[in-house]
Order: C-alpha cells, then sequence, then structure tokens
C-alpha cells in the first residue's frame, strides 16, 4: 500500500475546532454573490484536507485530480506559475472520499469550464482565483466583525458606536496554518512520521516533525490533567470554618 493511501481511507476532522468554525462560518452566505462564500469554502475544505501550500492551491489544474490524488505539478505566487517549492513536493498526495466527492460535485457544476489545463478554483475570466483577494474580500470580512451591529469592521460606519470585533468568531491565520494543523492532527492520531512527511512532501522528516507538529503543549497539558486526576486532594479541602488568606 502506498504511503498516505491508509490516511485517505480514514475519516478526518479539521485540526483545530478554530478551523472548523471558519468552514462553518462562511457556509453561512452572507451579503455580496453566494458563489463568493462557496469559493472560499472550497478552499477552505482542500487546504484543511490536504495540507497543501497557498501557491499550490493557486497553482491545481483539473488534470492533476484524478479522484484519488492530487499531482502537485506548479505553483502560484504574486503572479507567476513555477515548478514546487522543492523537488520531494513535486508528487502526489491521497485525497480523502469526502473531499473526492467535493471536487467532483465542483467539476461537475463547472461544466465545459472544467477542461484539462483550467484552474480547479477559477475567477469569473477563467484564470486562478486569487486567494490573496478572496482572503480580503470574503474570509476576512466573514470574520472581523463588529460585536454590536454585526458589520465588518472594515466598512464599519463612525457614528453610533466605537467597534468591537466580535470574541465568538475564529480568528484567521492564514493558509498554512492549516498545512501546520493536518501534520497535528494526524501525528496526534499515531500516523507514521514517514507517512506525514510524505502527505506534506518535506525532503527531511525533521523539518515535518520539528516545525510543523504542534502538539508539545497540548501533551504537556494533557500529562498534567492525568496526574492531577491521579492524587486524591481530600487533605487539601478547605476548613469551611477557616478564613481565606
Amino acid at each position: 500500500m502506498a504511503e498516505g493511501e491508509e490516511f485517505r481511507k480514514k475519516p478526518f476532522q479539521f485540526s483545530t475546532p478554530r478551523q472548523e468554525r471558519i468552514y462553518s462560518r462562511l457556509r453561512k452566505v452572507g451579503p455580496g454573490p453566494a458563489a463568493f462564500y462557496k469559493d472560499a469554502c472550497r478552499h477552505v475544505f482542500t487546504a484543511a484536507y490536504t495540507g497543501l501550500r497557498k501557491s499550490e492551491l493557486w497553482g491545481l489544474q483539473w488534470r492533476d485530480f484524478d479522484g484519488r490524488t492530487l499531482k502537485i505539478q506548479r505553483g502560484i505566487w504574486n503572479g507567476f506559475t513555477s515548478d514546487p517549492k522543492t523537488a520531494k513536493s513535486k508528487a502526489s498526495i491521497p485525497v480523502l472520499g469526502s473531499l473526492s466527492d467535493a471536487l467532483e460535485l465542483h467539476r461537475i457544476r463547472m461544466g465545459k469550464l472544467a477542461a484539462p489545463t483550467s484552474p480547479i478554483f477559477q475567477a469569473g475570466t477563467g484564470a486562478p482565483l486569487n486567494l490573496d483577494n478572496l482572503v480580503r474580500r470574503v474570509i476576512t470580512p466573514a470574520l472581523n466583525r463588529c460585536k454590536v451591529c454585526r458589520k465588518p469592521l472594515d466598512e464599519h460606519p463612525t457614528e453610533g458606536h466605537l467597534p468591537e470585533r466580535d470574541a465568538s468568531l475564529p480568528e484567521w491565520h492564514g493558509w498554512h496554518s492549516f498545512r501546520r494543523g493536518l501534520a497535528t492532527v494526524l501525528h496526534d492520531r499515531g500516523e507514521d512520521d514517514k507517512v506525514i512527511q510524505a502527505i506534506l512532501r518535506h525532503s527531511d522528516v525533521r523539518t515535518t516533525m520539528n516545525i510543523y507538529v504542534k502538539s508539545a503543549p497540548k501533551r504537556a497539558v494533557s500529562a498534567l490533567e492525568s496526574l492531577d486526576e491521579s492524587l486524591t486532594f481530600t487533605k487539601f479541602s478547605p476548613n469551611p470554618n477557616q478564613r481565606e488568606i
């Protein structure tokens, strides 16, 4: 079985509650063309389930997707197309069944626009959809809203009240946060380091484990919680007759 194939068959969840809340938030179509929000959802879904770099998401074409894998062959950065970051990056990665279904549905809806050399994520001109514009025009306004009037902070009126960001909405930490999150959730699920390296396509497994896996604080908390549960604190129970000091 190829590296990563077992990962494809397993159920998956967003790597953090914040990422899942971003996706859920974008699914609630707000003011403006509904297609913009659907584009944002597709990008977030793909980023979270593949760990692709921003430039690789930008460069995806329909010929790269065969229903089971995505073949990473190019990246787009600041409007320029180039080869992937490293030779190791130019590889195929497994696609989860749920993402595969979503991309197939997207392909059907695109019809003739889903030509082999056409971008999977297109702007109205047929060019690759600009991810920076997507963040600026759709994702950020959807997440940065006033707690009082619910209007986007960048469109907030100057009169009435001071703008106050709604802290119940998740914050946007950039496309790369999905890549780091994927590494962490796979590590926490017990996947082999080499499998995670193959999915993220790092040349050196140490890059994967030392930079991308962010599980140490979580495990430290779990260790302390486990210690806490194993101790008996009855002797430290407060005396109701004793004054606090």
